[in-house]
């Protein structure tokens, strides 16, 4: 498949999962069942770089904020119960901005009245070889899935070869999963 078909495949699955994504006031509202949350960027930073905050207000009434640290624009933001617990985590995605794209996840969980961010592990699995970013996060099925072509020695940025590196993320083991690519 050509890379101009993966990304719009990819991009079509993403822009599925994400609904209010990619305002033009750098602000996202998204919704899980009673939780709402709204993730904004100042409108005095660039939205390339800087800080982002977080506010979710679960189904109790109870209000979590959180002001943090990005590198590079807002990609999507989910509310997903990853562990099954009944409440939903925060998921933000960003990307940095130039011709790598290279991405990056924020996991914020709820710990009382407060949001907690969790440590994401590293990708750490044979197909991260020709890994040179282009990343797209999407939710599915209640699961974190991050995919990223592949590169060949002597692929240009634009025409990786290698094929598609899929991964979901476990928040039981705390780790990535490598997934077989269907493409």
């Amino acid at each position: 498949m050509s890379l101009k078909k993966q990304y719009w495949w990819l991009s079509l699955a993403l822009l599925s999962c994400t609904p209010d994504q990619n305002p033009p006031d750098g602000a996202f509202t998204v919704r899980d069942q009673n939780t709402v949350a709204r993730v904004s960027v100042p409108d005095s930073e660039p939205r390339s770089l800087g800080t982002y905050h977080a506010e979710v207000t679960w189904s109790d009434g109870t209000k979590g904020t959180i002001q943090a640290e990005r590198d590079g624009t807002i990609d999507g933001v989910w509310l997903v119960d990853l562990d099954s617990s009944g409440t939903p985590e925060l998921v933000v995605a960003t990307s940095v901005v130039g011709s790598g794209a290279y991405g990056d996840l924020q996991v914020y969980q709820r710990a009382g009245g407060a949001l907690t961010r969790l440590d994401m592990p590293p990708l750490d699995d044979p197909s991260t070889s020709g890994y040179m970013g282009h990343d797209v996060f999407s939710i599915r099925d209640g699961r974190i899935y991050r995919s990223y072509p592949l590169y060949r020695e002597g692929d240009s940025n634009a025409e990786p070869t290698g094929g598609n590196a899929v991964f979901w993320y476990s928040l039981a083991d705390r780790m990535w999963i490598s997934q077989p690519d269907k493409n």
